[in-house]
């Protein structure tokens, strides 16, 4: 992984873009984790509040429907009697904040005494924080008529609950929490950078084909380009020449016209295919009869170059379901590719057979075999065994990366294998639909 961000940080654009994936992925995970963590630890807080709310809840229901005096009898009354552990308790208050039970709280009053009496708290729960001091959870509510003695001056009743033992709890799982999250920050860090660079090789890769595209489109450009100035050039220092006598240098021209002609269709073409912009239009085709018009027009061809031809077309479902043209251009680029490489007495078949779901196509030649090495690569853009004798053959590099692609689109395969002791087979495997 270093060694691929190190070659990465060699080109300002990827190392750029690689650092904006690395933030991108980094500020995601912050995100989910510091939500993450906030929602866990509100949680948490909600619980506990939920859980002493809860048990106050059914204090003050007690209260309410109490018979017993709370007020006259506060010393021994069971709603009054605090917990050993000093968790809960009750304050009475009278109608101008005054503490009225101070005698029962003994020890406990100068804690109970900073509280401070709010009656916009009324029928309230409330948590009271005193500095440095404990933490209670509150809730302040009118003294039940059944429970008011003419005896005494209370009008409201305060129970408090000790949390600060939720706190601490509290505390501790925050403290937990934050360690966590810093650990899962630095894992963070460490994720989206193997993450930035998973990402950016398609984009290298991708950059690197575009250059090499377009060297070689420069390239190829370049030479027949090249070739048309000098024979024009050549034909103006020959003013008073006849058309007969510089036919040549004419036909020349015109012949790497048409090869740039061609050549900027398969551009054309291999462009779009890269953009997803080209379209197939599948539908139902005759299969015998179009593959026969199809191959019939290259048997004229090879018998005016001396070259044997053949054909076998064994389908026997009446109909398949194929993009008619990008099939017909396929067929056409194998069989060119066989004329180009064949010299006069070689053979050249044809073959169709049907099988389950399958069509096979097999187009094979008596020419020269391909190196092991070669066939990893003859399906690149621009590949070429020999640029003299692909210049000679009229060929470009483009027609079997052409191939490869309609092939792809039909969600097939093609490769390509030696015939012993001599020739080579391409062989095409289409997953159609067949029809009787």
């Amino acid at each position: 992984m270093l060694v691929i961000w190190l070659n990465l940080m060699k080109n300002k654009a990827s190392r750029n873009t690689r650092i904006k994936l690395f933030l991108v992925y980094l500020f995601s995970f912050s995100i989910i984790f510091v939500t993450l963590g906030s929602i866990v630890y509100h949680s948490f807080n909600d619980a506990l509040t939920v859980n002493v709310d809860t048990s106050m809840k059914k204090q003050i229901k007690r209260i309410k429907y109490s018979k017993y005096d709370v007020i006259s009898n506060f010393d021994d009354s069971p709603l009054l009697k605090q917990a050993p552990d000093f968790k809960v308790y009750q304050i009475l208050w009278s109608k101008d904040g005054k503490i009225t039970n101070k005698n029962a709280m003994g020890t406990r009053y100068p804690v109970f005494s900073k509280i401070p009496f709010v009656k916009s708290d009324l029928n309230k729960f409330k948590t009271i924080k005193q500095k440095n001091g404990p933490t209670f959870r509150s809730y302040l509510m009118k003294v039940p008529d059944s429970a008011v003695s003419k005896w005494h001056e209370a009008q409201y009743i305060q129970i408090i609950e000790n949390i600060e033992i939720n706190q601490n709890s509290l505390t501790s799982f925050r403290n937990i929490l934050l360690v966590s999250l810093l650990i899962f920050g630095m894992l963070s860090i460490a994720l989206s950078f193997i993450l930035s660079s998973i990402s950016i090789k398609p984009t290298i890769n991708a950059w690197n084909k575009q250059r090499e595209f377009v060297d070689n489109a420069a390239h190829e450009l370049r030479t027949p380009l090249t070739i048309i100035q000098n024979k024009l050039e050549y034909l103006l220092t020959k003013p008073n020449a006849k058309i007969i006598d510089e036919s040549e240098s004419i036909a020349t021209s015109l012949s790497e016209i048409r090869r740039l002609n061609n050549l900027t269709k398969d551009l054309l073409l291999l462009a779009n295919s890269d953009s997803h912009t080209s379209v197939f239009h599948f539908k139902r085709v005759p299969a015998k009869t179009y593959f026969e018009d199809i191959v019939k027009p290259y048997a004229d061809i090879a018998l005016s170059q001396d070259k044997q031809f053949s054909f076998q077309i064994s389908v026997s479902s009446k109909y398949i379901h194929i993009d008619e043209d990008r099939i017909h251009q396929l067929i056409v680029i194998l069989l060119d590719n066989a004329l180009k490489y064949t010299v006069a007495g070689n053979e050249i078949s044809f073959i169709v057979v049907e099988t389950t779901k399958q069509l096979v196509i097999q187009v094979i030649n008596d020419g020269e075999n391909i190196s092991d090495a070669h066939k990893k690569i003859i399906f690149q853009r621009f590949y070429r065994e020999e640029k003299s004798r692909n210049r000679k053959t009229g060929g470009n590099g483009l027609g079997l990366s052409i191939a490869k692609w309609i092939v792809d689109e039909h969600k097939g395969k093609i490769e390509v294998r030696n015939k012993m002791p001599k020739g080579v087979i391409f062989e095409v495997v289409l997953p159609v639909k067949l029809n009787e």
